[in-house]
């Protein structure tokens, strides 16, 4: 009988159980973890208490029910029981977050403060930011995030009067959900296709298996990290590798660099940086795309790092030199069949000149 929630926990305890009968006759109970037992009900003692009961059919975020038009706060200082007072409710349905220890309250066009006094909720809500069409994603320790389905942009909210724009995903695939992960400190952005995760400001992308596109993605924070499951299976992406692992293989693209304005660069060379602890053999492919005032450019080499490359402690260098050396931007993407960490990208380059127009470009 999975599917219970044993209040206030979220883990296997049989002191809480759910008792089953069947025409009026006891027939045993069942604790969350899914096991069965029969209990000496003559035995028990029933602590009497105030809060009232939450309906059956709630969907429960953090000490938030929301049923069908409501917001209900739950009575955290009863141990044990799901009830809440009949004052800690409010008409209409919002998302709750907790920042900084400060609970916020959204209903897709504000942002609230939710202010308690004696544990009971002032129902003359604190409008704080405007957040009209947005979607609450996740909380991390500093902020909240939003996305804008009009560009698929992610806004960051740290608890004053407007959300600042983080990033503008107008490239990728419309983002379903997202999950912070406190242990693995990852933000986990989910489209139809690929995961998105942002880590330290860095942003990694990786393609969805054909198990994980069957039915619904969910992401879960837990102790030992992010998980993801669906009806098939769960998966962990860990950092350091396990018994039962694979590697991901990397792909790293860089943003399109340039000078201001309408100047050109000489870029004479890419320097790359790369780590592997066991000095794995293995090939890097590198492409370095580029463009002027005229065209594109694409050029792609590969380079076989053999063990006898790394140094004593792992690192190694490889250097690029561009064969389309003139450009407004560059942009250099790196491939790796093995485990790898990028230390260090280095572009040499010098100043050229404005980029000259063609006449049959000009009026």
């Amino acid at each position: 009988m999975f599917g219970y929630r044993i209040p206030s926990f979220n883990f296997s305890n049989k002191d809480y159980l759910i008792n089953t009968y069947w025409n009026n006759e006891y027939i045993f109970s069942t604790a969350n973890d899914g096991s069965e037992t029969i209990l000496d009900l003559d035995t028990l003692i029933y602590v009497t208490n105030i809060s009232l009961p939450v309906q059956i059919g709630g969907a429960y975020s953090l000490n938030v029910v929301n049923t069908t038009g409501e917001t209900i706060f739950l009575d955290t200082s009863t141990i044990g029981y799901d009830g809440y007072d009949g004052e800690n409710i409010l008409l209409g349905n919002f998302v709750t977050f907790i920042l900084f220890g400060q609970v916020y309250l959204f209903d897709g066009a504000w942002i609230y403060l939710a202010e308690f006094t004696n544990n009971i909720l002032n129902t003359t809500l604190n409008k704080l930011a405007a957040a009209e069409g947005l979607q609450y994603i996740a909380t991390t320790p500093t902020a909240a995030f939003f996305l804008s389905t009009f560009d698929n942009s992610l806004y960051t909210y740290s608890g004053g009067r407007n959300l600042e724009k983080f990033k503008r995903f107008t490239t990728q695939e419309i983002i379903n959900q997202g999950t912070f992960s406190v242990k693995d400190n990852v933000l986990a952005l989910d489209t139809n296709n690929t995961i998105l995760f942002i880590r330290d400001s860095l942003i990694s992308r990786i393609y969805k298996t054909d198990t994980q596109k069957i039915g619904a993605l969910r992401y879960y924070d837990t102790t030992s990290g992010l998980i993801l499951g669906n009806n098939t299976a769960n998966w962990r992406y860990s950092y350091y590798p396990t018994s039962s692992s694979s590697v991901v293989p990397l792909q790293l693209q860089t943003a399109y660099f340039g000078m201001n304005s309408n100047d050109r660069s000489i870029l004479k060379s890419f320097v790359i940086t790369i780590y592997n602890g066991e000095r794995i053999q293995q090939n890097i492919e590198v492409t370095h795309t580029s463009f002027d005032q005229d065209a594109w450019y694409t050029q792609t080499e590969t380079f076989v790092i053999k063990p006898t490359d790394y140094s004593a402690t792992g690192y190694a260098r490889i250097r690029l030199q561009p064969k389309y050396q003139r450009g407004l931007g560059n942009s250099i993407r790196l491939s790796a069949t093995n485990s790898v960490v990028i230390s260090d990208l280095v572009c040499i380059y010098d100043i050229e000149q404005n980029a000259v127009i063609a006449s049959t470009k000009s009026k």
